[in-house]
């Protein structure tokens, strides 16, 4: 027996329509399951206008379920690419929270600098979450993470995350060859090195800047001859000589959260954001952490609010709505009870299910 929903017989108005074709304009004819159509007057062949192909835009089959991809797919596909390498990243370095943050501040800085420089942000994005990717090897094999033994482990590192994720083999050669000389410039670097050079630069002045702020201009002296965009160095500007002068006087903790007890009064606000709890067995972001956050973490953390509470502090902390996939959870509801809840909405957009992407309910809560 065909099932209803893919026999024509049942199908509803609007499951047959027409698309005017991009190239020549003519009507070509599309039934609702058809993922492409070719134009019998020009032989352009397109896509399917209103087929959710979120798939495509990570799977290593697209092109043979799809045949040639149009150029809006191929855009995505590049686009979600950077998340899917983050993630990558993250599970890469596990616990080391210290590299995930510094390759995460990178990745915002290229962004915004490669937006600003034209670059090729597929290229420019993947190097910045993977630059550093080879430090672990470079100190396992060569007891040091100097750049040299970075750039010489990261590259092979880098390649096999992106073969796995399906990278066209002109972009994961491009990243790797940034990833090995990152901390090398060469005299016909293109645009793309550049803006992972100097978005580097500015978060490892900006963790430098922590520990022993600056004379504002002294500061602006090293940022006029340090960058190799004009972009970078505007940004840099904006980023640091402000951080600077935010952090005169102030002292940075690196710690596990319960050690932060001791510096909380009543005049303390706090914002939490913990692993989220995982909505399905399979959506666990957590998993880059060898050691896991489950719901004995959630408990404990839930403990220490608790603790900070009685001292008059304010907090809030941010998780996952546990009701996005099954109204009868109250994992959260009960666990603070005592606290406000507010669900809000939040955009999503890495699932393989194209249904399951766009917005979702997240939680604040708050004392």
């Amino acid at each position: 027996m065909k099932c209803p929903g893919q026999d024509s017989r049942y199908w509803k108005p609007g499951a047959i329509f027409d698309v005017k074709c991009p190239k020549c304009g003519r009507e070509v004819e599309f039934f609702k399951d058809d993922t492409t159509r070719k134009c019998h007057h020009c032989g352009h062949r397109f896509v399917n206008p209103n087929m959710d192909f979120g798939c495509a835009a990570y799977c290593q089959f697209a092109e043979q379920c799809l045949g040639t991809l149009p150029p809006e797919l191929v855009a995505r596909q590049e686009n979600l690419l950077k998340d899917r390498v983050a993630l990558e990243m993250k599970r890469y370095f596990k616990n080391d929270f210290k590299r995930i943050g510094h390759a995460t501040r990178v990745a915002r800085y290229a962004e915004r600098i490669g937006k600003s420089e034209a670059g090729n942000l597929a290229v420019i994005l993947a190097a910045a979450y993977l630059h550093d990717i080879g430090i672990h090897e470079a100190e396992r094999k060569h007891n040091s993470p100097a750049a040299e033994f970075q750039e010489k482990e990261g590259p092979a590192i880098a390649r096999d995350i992106l073969i796995k994720l399906g990278a066209q083999e002109k972009l994961f050669d491009a990243v790797c060859d940034i990833i090995g000389h990152h901390h090398h410039p060469r005299p016909d670097d293109g645009i793309d090195f550049k803006v992972v050079y100097d978005s580097d630069r500015i978060a490892n002045m900006e963790e430098r800047l922590k520990e022993k702020p600056m004379d504002p201009d002294d500061l602006a002296k090293v940022i006029e001859k340090s960058f190799l965009t004009e972009s970078g160095r505007k940004y840099a500007v904006e980023v640091l000589l402000t951080a600077n002068k935010l952090l005169q006087g102030v002292r940075i903790e690196c710690g596990d959260y319960r050690q932060c007890c001791d510096f909380i009064d009543e005049g303390t606000f706090i914002y939490i954001d913990p692993p989220y709890r995982p909505l399905t067995k399979t959506a666990s972001f957590t998993a880059y952490s060898e050691n896991a956050f489950g719901d004995l973490e959630q408990k404990a953390l839930r403990d220490f609010i608790d603790v900070i509470h009685k001292k008059g502090a304010k907090v809030l902390i941010s998780n996952s709505d546990p009701k996005n996939v099954d109204e009868s959870e109250h994992f959260f509801d009960e666990l603070y009870c005592k606290y406000n809840i507010e669900r809000i909405t939040a955009k999503r957009m890495i699932n393989c299910n194209g249904k399951s992407r766009g917005n979702v309910s997240e939680l604040l809560i708050s004392n």
